[in-house]
């Protein structure tokens, strides 16, 4: 059975056969889904929150999917691209992106090698690191990988050597190389 109800401070529209089954509610500006305890809200300044949450705060109020084009940043030379693929998701305050970058010329690269990232990072957050893959890297003992730089849309690439972590340099880059990965992180 299905029925509603409207007055001036909210419109109801219930399932079942009371209004304590299931009800969709909007009061408020809010537009409240129950089924015996409010499960859901679309908060009336955005966002959605669940559970009978009405703080601002917790609520989930971004999502996007998106493309960007990864590239390397050096302190010297240049570097040139056969593929520069990347894809992000973005849910709230937190991004993971996959990316992957085919170098088929250099410029004599040097100084520390970065790579840039679609969202700059929130400053309060702790460094997230990932290990990435790499081939046919020059000089390269160790395993690649990156952490970001707080506050940046950056993640500055390192070797982990025995337990070493040393920055890594753009004389590392040979051509044709890759260095593909995911990463999490906190905007």
């Amino acid at each position: 059975k299905a029925s509603s109800s409207s007055d001036s401070k909210y419109t109801a529209l219930y399932a079942g056969t009371s209004a304590n089954d299931s009800a969709i509610l909007w009061e408020d500006g809010a537009l409240r889904f129950y089924n015996t305890t409010e499960r859901m809200r679309i908060q009336s300044g955005g966002g959605i929150s669940f559970n009978g949450d009405t703080a601002a705060a917790n609520a989930l109020d971004d999502y996007e999917e998106g493309y960007w084009t990864p590239a390397f940043s050096i302190n010297s030379g240049s570097v040139t691209y056969t593929y520069q693929n990347g894809i992000y998701t973005k849910i709230g305050r937190q991004v993971t992106l996959n990316f992957w970058i085919q170098v088929t010329g250099l410029s004599t690269p040097s100084g520390q090698l970065n790579l840039n990232l679609p969202f700059t990072m929130n400053s309060q957050a702790s460094r997230p690191s990932s290990v990435f893959r790499t081939h046919n890297w020059s000089g390269v003992t160790g395993i690649i990988g990156g952490w970001v730089i707080e506050s940046t849309a950056t993640a500055r690439i390192v070797t982990l050597n025995d337990g070493t972590v040393t920055d890594t340099n753009g004389t590392s880059l040979a051509a044709p190389c890759e260095l593909s990965g995911t990463l999490t992180y906190m905007t």
